[in-house]
């Protein structure tokens, strides 16, 4: 289950192409009041947008997750909360230096399986910028390394 950040809502379109070639049943549910293209938030945003915040996230993911037939594996960008955590070198936005203190916050105390991966030279848009493939290669063999029943 991929989960975008507060601003864009096709952040994963790659990295979902990606993982459904290689038999993967991908999800990227969009946030309460973010149902709609980039142009059309920026022209017309939704009244409720401004009024989310991380509990409501929090209940609204987890009511997805409850209803999927077996336990995800969640990647994130920017806000969307991460598992395994990949940031960019030179990201202004979301530095790669705050990304590994919140990995080793949620390693020790979440209980999930997570890992923290910086890619150099590399910026916020991470998992749509030219490359993008190399970031997801790595989360592909990181998945095989968790999951080793994993095909292919």
């Amino acid at each position: 289950m991929f989960n975008h950040g507060a601003f864009v809502t096709a952040s994963f379109e790659p990295l979902m192409g990606y993982f459904k070639a290689r038999g993967f049943e991908v999800l990227a549910p969009v946030w309460p009041s973010h149902d709609q293209s980039v142009p059309e938030l920026r022209n017309r945003p939704e009244s409720g947008l401004g009024k989310i915040g991380l509990d409501d996230l929090t209940e609204y993911y987890a009511g997805i997750i409850k209803e999927l037939p077996e336990k995800p594996v969640i990647i994130g960008h920017s806000f969307g909360g991460l598992l395994l955590m990949i940031a960019g070198e030179v990201d202004r936005i979301v530095p790669a230096s705050l990304v590994r203190k919140n990995y080793s916050l949620y390693n020790r105390q979440s209980g999930a399986v997570t890992d923290y991966k910086e890619f150099p030279g590399r910026s916020h848009w991470i998992i749509a910028q030219p490359g993008w493939e190399e970031v997801a290669d790595f989360i592909y063999q990181w998945l095989k390394e968790q999951l080793p029943d994993l095909a292919g």
